[in-house]
Formats: C-alpha cells, sequence, structure tokens
C-alpha cells in the first residue's frame, strides 16, 4: 500500500510503510493539514472539499502529540465556522 504524502505537483513522496516516513516528509504533511485548516477558516473550501480528515488520520499514528495539538484547533475552527 503506497501513501501519497506531499499533495504538490512539483513533489510527491511515496511511502509504502507509515513508519518509513522521515521527519521532513512529517513536517510537509503538518504544513498541509494547517494550509488546509486556513482555507477552511477563511471559507474558501469546505471541509469536505478540503480532504483533510484523511491528512489528519494519516498523522494519527505518526506523532500523537502533533495529532491532538492539530485536532484541538481544527475542533476550533470549525466552532468558530
Amino acid at each position: 500500500m503506497y501513501i501519497l504524502i506531499c499533495h504538490s505537483k512539483k513533489d510527491y513522496y511515496l511511502c509504502r510503510n507509515k513508519k518509513e516516513m522521515s521527519e521532513r516528509n512529517l513536517i510537509r504533511l503538518e504544513k498541509e493539514i494547517k494550509s488546509r485548516m486556513i482555507q477552511i477558516k477563511n471559507k474558501k473550501i469546505t471541509p469536505a472539499e478540503s480532504g483533510i480528515g484523511k491528512l489528519i488520520n494519516m498523522l494519527k499514528p505518526l506523532d500523537e502529540a502533533l495529532f491532538d495539538k492539530i485536532m484541538t484547533e481544527y475542533k476550533q475552527i470549525l466552532q468558530n465556522k
């Protein structure tokens, strides 16, 4: 099973095992999630259109602390919406 990490046209990173992800790619995943959260906050896209749920679920087994932090921020954005 391959997992798509970066969604930019220039740079795709495919990883066979979630545990193989490097720190650099973990940072990319975090930036992608945060950028989509900003787009949702600014009402450019809806949460369903953003596909943010898949990215957040991908983050959970990799870094539990970061997952909790992002989930609290995401819930606040959804409450203010």
